[in-house]
């Protein structure tokens, strides 16, 4: 007998969502959109862009705020920078994250001693248990976000309260009626922003509605009754 597998948020595995589905004669429908993009903002002096685009992730309410005090020694800002990705209920743990370092406040800047590009370098790493969900893109004076930069100076200037990230272009609520089956809500796209610099590509790809927002499809499967207080644990 084949082992029937589910998402994680089924009500065979950990009962947080599962399509409202009735078996009968209607026609399933996969609705498409044309594009997904990701989510964008200018501040502090600089750019940053969210790394999932709107078919995967709910990227236009991330959100952004930095600090900046002054440090010790004198001519150094301690730099606190939080990101906020309020949907990623999977790692509802790790969803803020603080960042500290020293920033060379003076011009020029001292070598080594660069607030935003040790942001960048920070950020376009990724921690070591979970990647950050924005990035900060190289300056190489050639895109749309580079005259928004201030990369020649030294510092970040600091935005508070919160700002949110924008622009993306994204999937429709999946709560809505979307008929895809009795065990994914799922959502097609042709084409999607994949590219370092902005660019769409071609991606045929599909989402799934986890009952919050829209994730990579497809995400990973559970045998039914595999339930666990580990695995339920969002």
């Amino acid at each position: 007998m084949t082992k029937k597998v589910f998402p994680k948020y089924h009500e065979l595995v950990c009962d947080t969502y599962t399509p409202n589905f009735a078996a009968s004669g209607e026609i399933c429908v996969l609705q498409t959109t044309k594009e997904v993009t990701k989510a964008r903002k200018e501040a502090g002096g600089t750019f940053f862009r969210s790394v999932k685009d709107g078919g995967s992730g709910n990227v236009n309410n991330i959100t952004l705020e930095c600090l900046v005090t002054a440090g010790s020694p004198p001519g150094t800002d301690n730099v606190v920078f939080k990101i906020t990705d309020i949907d990623a209920i999977e790692v509802v743990d790790r969803t803020v994250y603080t960042i500290e370092f020293t920033q060379d406040s003076g011009s020029p800047c001292s070598i080594g001693d660069d607030g935003i590009k040790k942001l960048r370098g920070i950020l376009n790493a990724g921690s070591p248990n979970y990647p950050y969900p924005v990035i900060m893109p190289e300056v190489d004076n050639e895109q749309p976000w580079d005259a928004a930069t201030q990369d020649a100076h030294c510092t970040i200037a600091e935005f508070t309260p919160a700002v949110s990230m924008g622009g993306a272009k994204v999937l429709p609520d999946g709560s809505v009626s979307i008929r895809t089956g009795p065990a994914f809500t799922l959502f097609h796209i042709q084409t999607a922003e994949t590219g370092t610099k902005g660019e769409i590509t071609d991606v045929n790809a599909l989402s799934e509605w986890d009952g919050v927002q829209w994730i990579a499809y497809p995400s990973e499967l559970y045998a039914a009754g595999s339930g666990s207080p580990a695995l339920c644990d969002v």
